[in-house]
């Protein structure tokens, strides 16, 4: 067991020394390990504590008995809340604040890049047309000559309609 010697006091070993500082071990000696300084891996350790304490209440004055319990009661990762809190957003904020959709990554490797059509996000015109069972052709030719994604959108159901109803009429 390794003794422990912070500010004059020694302690007999690393759980002890938490028990003592109310820091979560895990985390505290993950840093600890790692060589960083003893206020550093406390600083660390305890901020940790702040969000997973025995027992969290939320802007509207709710009860939970952790972090997790309260990110699960609103929809979202304890991940997030965390990640959320961290940047500096207020708890009310980090709560509330709308989901953000990504982008799919480009296949080129660039930034971000997709499709956003009434709203929703898709990876590619093709995915696009694909969930909504589109000809990929007959959009990327109404497309291609320069239409509007509105009209390009409709023409291509209107389109998709007209094939259905000539399969079910020769059947």
């Amino acid at each position: 067991m390794k003794k422990i010697t912070y500010k004059g006091v020694e302690y007999d070993n690393i759980s002890e020394f938490c028990l003592k500082h109310g820091l979560n071990y895990q985390r505290f000696y993950c840093y600890y390990r790692k060589g960083f300084e003893l206020d550093y891996c406390i600083e660390r350790g305890q901020k940790v504590k702040e969000y997973y304490g025995t027992e969290s209440r939320d802007h509207l004055g709710q009860n939970f008995i952790s972090l997790t319990a309260m990110a699960k009661h609103w929809n979202m990762t304890v991940q997030t809340l965390s990640s959320r809190l961290d940047k500096g957003y207020s708890l009310e904020e980090a709560l509330t604040a709308p989901k953000q959709k990504r982008l799919y990554k480009a296949r080129t490797g660039g930034g971000y890049e997709g499709v956003k059509i009434n709203g929703i996000y898709y990876g590619s015109y093709t995915e696009f047309c694909k969930i909504n069972k589109l000809s990929y052709q007959t959009f990327l030719r109404l497309k291609n000559k320069g239409l509007p994604l509105e009209e390009c959108i409709n023409r291509a159901f209107i389109s998709k309609l007209i094939s259905d109803y000539k399969k079910k009429v020769m059947k």
